[in-house]
């Protein structure tokens, strides 16, 4: 199983959460052991090719929040002396699938923010599920009184 996996890789046509999942389940299914699975998950991050690494549903959750800010703006101009919505509480932007991330740069995914923690220089395409090593979760503290943000803390990644 791991020389056929291995294949896989070094032929470099995958799609890197798939060839993820698939080294994980082998490897809970007993079929490798820890040390392979880890050497294949190296390999795998770095032979995969980001054409093959579309994330088409962050993509779809994207464009359904652009389409909502869309709706909004088209209403307010159709009704000026309408209410107006309150506005959603400001996040970081969502992982975008291709875009390139330095260190710093932040972004959501499944409703928790991430700071982009590699070396400087180092870039990176894949989201923080994909390639947790290089994110760490930033945490919104609240305080006693209010319900607004004191500051933001990282946590260890996940």
């Amino acid at each position: 199983m791991y020389e056929s996996i291995k294949n896989i890789i070094e032929k470099g046509n995958y799609e890197l959460a798939d060839i993820l999942e698939k080294i994980n389940t082998v490897w809970l299914k007993s079929y490798i052991t820890k040390e392979q699975m880890e050497e294949l998950e190296a390999l795998a991050r770095e032979k995969a090719n980001i054409d093959n690494s579309i994330d088409v549903i962050n993509k779809l959750k994207e464009i359904d929040s652009k389409m909502q800010e869309f709706d909004t703006r088209i209403t307010k101009l159709e009704n000026p002396s309408a209410e107006e919505p309150e506005e959603p509480e400001v996040t970081c932007p969502a992982y975008v699938a291709g875009k390139w991330y330095y260190n710093g740069d932040t972004c959501s995914e499944n409703g928790k923010n991430y700071i982009y923690i590699a070396p400087e220089g180092q870039v990176c395409v894949w989201s923080p599920s994909e390639y947790p090593q290089y994110w760490q979760e930033v945490v919104e503290e609240q305080t006693e009184d209010t319900e607004e943000p004191a500051n933001s803390t990282i946590t260890e990644g996940e």
